[in-house]
């Protein structure tokens, strides 16, 4: 579960899923996504959550850039995450 950042944030709602305002940078000593990822095929989903976190706004930001339409933005990047959670169970790191 997705958690707001700090009180009184403003939260957009896409699809019933909160899209909440994110840090704009990460800890020194935040694990790299290989890691992240081992641990999630692991059976530790939780950990997808940070992934979602460090990859969320720049992913928007692109999507954003193609599509010019806020609400679509929202729903595609949803959809690349929900494809991610999905595929990552059977990602090879050799890939």
């Amino acid at each position: 579960m997705i958690k707001p950042l700090r009180r009184n944030a403003p939260v957009v709602v896409c699809r019933g899923v909160p899209f909440l305002p994110m840090p704009t940078s990460f800890p020194v000593d935040t694990p790299p996504d290989a890691v992240l990822i081992t641990h999630f095929q692991a059976g530790e989903s939780g950990v997808f959550d940070l992934l979602y976190r460090r990859h969320r706004d720049r992913i928007h930001g692109v999507v954003l850039h193609i599509v010019s339409n806020p609400e679509d933005a929202l729903d595609i990047t949803q959809d690349v995450f929900l494809k991610a959670y999905q595929s990552l169970y059977s990602f090879k790191k050799a890939s």
